[in-house]
């Protein structure tokens, strides 16, 4: 999983294991695709924090620079979240009574999600 900055470009590190060396050649990664369970996301976050934020959580860093924003855009980009979230727990739970608990998200599940929440 890739994660940016909203506004900010890419940054390919070429001792990425997985993806670096393919951005740095703007090769496709898509083949690199996985499918993970909530627990190995998690897990996953921990290891990266551990490795490669220092020990940092990514949820410490936010919040940091969360703090650095002007009052009233960190109100916005607070009541943003919650749209948000609450937007994707509907969708997700939408999935789940369509499809079953344990149902696999897909790309097109959030491809849709997304497109109607632009529409909004």
């Amino acid at each position: 999983m890739l994660w940016r900055h909203e506004g900010k470009p890419w940054i390919a590190d070429e001792n990425d294991e997985e993806f670096g060396a393919s951005l740095i050649k703007e090769q496709d990664v898509s083949g690199n695709e996985v499918t993970m369970t909530m627990q190995e996301l998690l897990e996953d976050q921990t290891h990266m924090d551990l490795i490669e934020h220092g020990g940092n959580s990514l949820e410490g860093m936010g919040m940091n620079a969360m703090g650095q924003l002007p009052y009233m855009q960190q109100v916005r980009v607070v009541s943003g979240y919650r749209d948000f979230a609450t937007a994707l727990k509907a969708k997700l739970k939408s999935i789940q009574d369509s499809k079953g608990e344990g149902a696999l998200v897909t790309e097109k599940d959030i491809q849709s999600f997304m497109a109607d929440l632009r529409k909004k």
